[in-house]
């Protein structure tokens, strides 16, 4: 009996040995895996040169950053990193990603080899954004940096305008002037029409401030004009995402749009119609906003078809 007992215990014992064993190679797996998660940043690494070698770019720049978020890198290896981003994104067409990445690259290491590349890159892709100002700016500014003249931060404050102990700056103006349409900016494109639209910036300036303190801001029928303003707004952003981001524009519909309106485009003081190449831009942004309207009533069509809307249109009088 008693070894039998013997017996049961030393198996008991071989069993709780071995559970023991496992628990142990185990932990080792887990531990050797994420406490030293080297593998791991070494599997982001190939990866993301991987979709690179294939063409996936928003894809590979995506698993550069995480790359970035799990290694620990020198500041030089960082920024080569960041300009890869950056290129990625670029050669992407998303510049509004790359832009934050080439800033990331002369950031992290300032004394980069990649300067003069980063520095076009930049600029390309202010122009992209439609930055224009800032992107010539940036140009002169970069350009200075490399005589120790001036910087892109002093160019972009200088002070255009004083108003009391308020100023305006040139940030302001080039900010107030890239939120133009493309073919309006076009045309103040000169110099002398450039400081014209500045006055007028300034001018407003003063008015707004001087309505502020008449109280104009609190007036009931102020307040009413600008809830629907900042409905359309809203609206406006909806009908930008669902249509304007998959509108493509093919530059001969542009010209048969020129060409179906002429009388839109012919000036009262001159006998011919203008050429189609010197306004090109304007008749482009016409047309696109034609084509966003003509969406835009399809997308209303479609919203009140649903099953979950009833209309009483014979209430309206």
């Amino acid at each position: 009996m008693s070894n039998r007992k013997a017996l049961f215990f030393s198996f008991i014992i071989v069993l709780l040995s071995l559970g023991l064993v496992f628990l142990v190679i185990h932990y080792s797996c887990n531990t050797s895996r994420k406490g030293n998660p080297d593998w791991l940043v070494e599997k982001e690494r190939k990866l993301a040169n991987k979709l690179k070698g294939v063409g996936l770019l928003s894809a590979s720049a995506e698993s550069f950053e995480r790359y970035l978020e799990m290694a620990d890198l020198p500041a030089k290896e960082r920024s080569k990193i960041a300009y890869t981003i950056g290129q990625l994104y670029m050669e992407a067409q998303d510049y509004e990603k790359a832009l934050p990445w080439l800033y990331e690259t002369e950031l992290t290491d300032p004394d980069t080899k990649l300067a003069d590349k980063l520095n076009a890159l930049i600029i390309t892709c202010l122009e992209r954004l439609g930055r224009y100002q800032a992107a010539e700016y940036a140009l002169k500014a970069r350009t200075a940096l490399d005589s120790n003249k001036m910087t892109e931060e002093s160019q972009g404050d200088n002070i255009v305008a004083r108003i009391g102990q308020d100023v305006i700056t040139l940030n302001q103006i080039n900010q107030a002037f890239d939120a133009l349409p493309p073919w309006i900016k076009q045309e103040l494109s000169e110099p002398a029409k450039k400081k014209e639209f500045a006055r007028q910036y300034i001018a407003e300036e003063i008015l707004y401030k001087k309505g502020l303190k008449l109280g104009f801001e609190r007036d009931p029928a102020n307040l009413k004009k600008i809830e629907q303003f900042k409905r359309q707004i809203i609206v406006s952003q909806v009908r930008e995402k669902e249509l304007e981001g998959k509108l493509a524009i093919d530059d001969a519909d542009v010209k048969n749009y020129f060409l179906a309106h002429p009388q839109q485009y012919q000036d009262p003081n001159q006998k011919n119609p203008p050429a189609f190449e010197e306004i090109k831009e304007r008749v482009k942004e016409d047309y696109r906003m034609a084509k966003v309207q003509q969406r835009f009533q399809e997308l209303i069509q479609q919203t009140l078809s649903s099953k979950d809307i009833k209309l009483y249109l014979e209430n309206v009088h």
